[in-house]
């Protein structure tokens, strides 16, 4: 007769794969190769970047949350579809603190799963006519 020992451990949360620039006072995007393929959260917030390659955020399926926020994003530094690479996983994305001041119908328009967009403390006049989201 086999005796079958089950271990009980106790739930344990694990934490997401996170890559965390914030405050490090960059002023480029970090490069790809840099950042694990499974992340799932992206931490830029309190930089000096002000552009967004249009395919940065390729080929990252994991990532949910991306912190944009307080540094110089202007209207041109967040290109249209620049966000499509994960429009399917991201559920956060935060862009407060920039000096965003026109949102184009095409700049977040694939974002199928978010759940929260910041632009707090943007100086926003103008929302381009059409959807902005297609949720």
């Amino acid at each position: 007769m086999e005796l079958l020992i089950l271990l009980l451990l106790p739930c344990m949360a694990i934490a997401p794969v996170t890559y965390d620039k914030s405050n490090d006072n960059l002023n480029s995007l970090p490069s790809h190769s840099s950042i694990p393929s499974n992340v799932e959260k992206i931490l830029y917030d309190r930089n000096n970047f002000d552009d967004i390659p249009t395919d940065y955020f390729q080929n990252f399926p994991d990532l949910y949350e991306v912190n944009l926020s307080e540094n110089d994003f202007t209207d041109q530094g967040v290109p249209d579809f620049c966000f499509d690479g994960i429009a399917s996983s991201l559920r956060t994305l935060r862009l407060g603190d920039n000096p965003l001041t026109v949102i184009r119908r095409n700049q977040f328009s694939g974002l199928y799963a978010i759940e929260s967009l910041t632009l707090s403390s943007c100086d926003i006049h103008t929302i381009e006519e059409g959807k902005v989201l297609r949720c």
